[in-house]
């Protein structure tokens, strides 16, 4: 036994009677959602809606806005109600933010499907953002 272990360990109570027999469902959020602009320590994404604006799930509603920053999504479908700064984050400051009331209706962006690499012209492979930040051989 080396010196940072002890004997037994550490066994919890699993305290799984109330929910092991029962159902799993899914739950979904309700009301007004806030989304924090800043999602770690770097820089907080720039708002890319307005209030009053409908967004779909799925939507971009802000986006990244510096080297170390986060484009956020919608995962729900309503109004935008506030962008404000009153919102609190995790380190207990205030932080910028984005509330959406949701409609409940799950309304989602549609998206385009994905072409295959082998279905892509060299043009299109060169527009695609993500790829241009990384792109270090030539086509």
């Amino acid at each position: 036994m080396g010196i940072l272990t002890y004997k037994g360990g550490i066994h919890p109570a699993e305290a799984k009677d109330l929910s092991k027999d029962k159902e799993i469902i899914a739950l979904q959020p309700k009301g007004e959602l806030v989304f924090l602009l800043a999602q770690h320590i770097g820089k907080a994404a720039k708002a890319i809606v307005e209030v009053g604006d409908y967004v779909q799930r799925g939507q971009k509603i802000a986006e990244a806005d510096g080297f170390v920053s986060a484009t956020i999504y919608s995962s729900v479908s309503g109004t935008v109600k506030a962008i404000n700064e009153l919102s609190i984050n995790v380190q207990g400051a205030k932080s910028a933010s984005i509330v959406i009331e949701n409609d409940g209706a799950y309304k989602e962006v549609a998206f385009a499907k994905p072409k295959s690499l082998e279905e892509l012209t060299k043009e299109e492979i060169l527009e695609r953002k993500f790829l241009k930040q990384f792109l270090i051989w030539e086509l």
